[in-house]
Order: structure tokens, then sequence, then C-alpha cells
């Protein structure tokens, strides 16, 4: 991991509503989506190797403004729009919705320039994958530009 993913300044975890407030994700830069158990704490997720406790659905970025990408992904799966996010597509496909209910997910960001959002996505996912031999449920392909990491 880079010092790009290290030097990530989040945002709260926020439930979507925060979306109401045009102030804030007006830049691009990277989010994380995650699933709440019933008791409001993170849901545990088995991966290939151990759980994430944090419980990760999504990672993933916006080079525009990431309170627009992230609102494409609420407005899919609410059904207030079609098309859009690919990460909205496989939630309402395959049904994720039995096990992570849109009422339980939250979104955290951290804002920065489009280029460093490129390198912090890519880290952030390198970072998931060696800690758990998996990615995220929603993520269901590696960046291109990961391809890299495994030449050594």
């Amino acid at each position: 991991m880079t010092n790009v993913a290290r030097s990530v300044s989040w945002s709260p975890w926020n439930r979507f509503e925060f979306l109401k407030d045009k102030s804030k994700g007006k830049c691009p830069g990277v989010y994380e989506f995650r699933c709440l158990g019933k008791d409001g704490k993170p849901l545990a997720i088995a991966r290939t190797r151990g759980v994430d406790h944090a419980g990760l659905i999504y990672i993933g970025r916006s080079l525009g403004r990431l309170r627009l990408r992230i609102s494409s992904f609420y407005r899919h799966v609410s059904g207030k729009s079609r098309g859009g996010h690919t990460a909205a597509r496989h939630y309402l496909c395959w049904k994720f919705s039995r096990v992570f209910p849109l009422k339980r997910l939250e979104v955290h960001y951290a804002e920065m320039s489009s280029n460093r959002a490129k390198q912090a996505e890519k880290d952030l996912i390198h970072a998931y994958l060696r800690r758990y031999l998996d990615l995220p449920p929603l993520n269901f392909q590696l960046p291109a530009t990961l391809e890299p990491h495994f030449k050594r």
C-alpha cells in the first residue's frame, strides 16, 4: 500500500440522507460502502481469509463530484433511477439486499484530486485483497491498474 491510501482523511460514516446536503462531496475522491448489522455495528462478513469486521461491501472512486457518484448508486438501488453505477446493478441483479439491506448501508468518503483518487482506490482495493484474499462483495473485478502489483 502506498502513502496515498494511508493518508486518506475520511468523512464520518453517513447514511445516504447526507446526500441531501449539497455542500458535501463536491470534489473527486474515494468512497466506501459498509453494512451494519441489526445491532447497529458493522456487519462481520466472512471472506476467503478471515472475517471483515468493518463490514465493507464496496470500494470506489469518483473522478468528478463524489456526491453525484454516490447518489447514482443510491438512486438506482432505491428505484429512483435506472443505470449509472455498476455496483448498483450488481446489488439489484444478485439481490444483495437480502444480505445487505439498503436501510443498513452507510458511506464514507475522502476528497482529493482525480489522479490521487485513482491511486487511492487501487491501493485500498489492493490492501483489502492482500488482507482477505478476496474483493469486497460489490467489487466484481480488479481495477486494470492493479495488475502491476501482481508482477512482483
